[in-house]
């Protein structure tokens, strides 16, 4: 059932800060002036959301019933079969309907000062308004030959509509399922997601996206800090 409530998503994000800054061992030790949230595919999404984007399911069934319609309206490979077993819980799951009624809600996390987004996904939900509310640097990057978020109504849609934000598009093969962990040659053999266009090195492009987002966090926290 979760897996389609993607608004609850921001909600654990905020739930696991709040129990991380409470820890006695781990607290102490997080600069609370420098959190930020990094996320891949739908976890790009959540860090959008958990930086004020607002989410309308209505707008995007809207969008996935018009010409401009793409990938991310469609069964995704991870998980085909979500969509058909949500709806079949139809009407009667207190708990699927108490957050379908919370589903446009804010959930902005006033302590996160930065995000950085691989692949996003889900930009037909976002109206432009429903954008502007995030007010932290938020960076995307995004593989040219993503078909699975297509970098027109996703990555280019959010950063053309977020104030302070920038995109980089990554050139080449890389697609969208490059950014997962390296599989194993079982999972090479088996599973379409584990395989990339020719050229594309998998390890390789996680070390330069790791090297972005360290680069665009440490640049971010570092702003209007003495000697900076």
């Amino acid at each position: 059932q979760g897996f389609m409530l993607f608004w609850e998503r921001p909600k654990d994000l905020s739930a696991a800060l709040d129990r991380l800054l409470a820890d006695p061992l781990i607290g102490a030790h997080i600069d609370r002036q420098r959190i930020g949230a990094a996320g891949f595919s739908l976890g790009g999404y959540t860090v959008l959301a958990i930086a004020g984007g607002q989410f309308d399911p209505d707008r995007f069934d809207a969008f996935c019933a018009s010409a401009q319609r793409d990938f991310t309206c469609r069964p995704q490979a991870e998980f085909p079969d979500a969509r058909r077993q949500f709806e079949a819980l139809g009407s009667g799951n207190a708990v699927v309907q108490e957050s379908l009624a919370r589903a446009r809600d804010s959930y902005q996390d006033a302590r996160i000062g930065a995000v950085f987004a691989i692949a996003p996904v889900l930009g037909g939900g976002f109206a432009k308004r429903g954008l502007k509310s995030i007010r932290v640097p938020v960076e995307i990057v995004i593989g040219e030959a993503d078909s699975v978020a297509p970098v027109p109504t996703n990555a280019r849609y959010f950063t053309s509509n977020i104030k302070d934000s920038r995109l980089i598009v990554l050139p080449g093969g890389i697609g969208h399922y490059t950014f997962l962990a390296d599989c194993t040659p079982e999972g090479l053999q088996g599973l379409p997601i584990c395989r990339d266009a020719k050229g594309v090195e998998r390890s390789l492009v996680h070390r330069q996206v790791s090297q972005m987002a360290l680069e665009f966090f440490e640049r971010t926290f570092t702003r209007g800090r003495p000697g900076t």
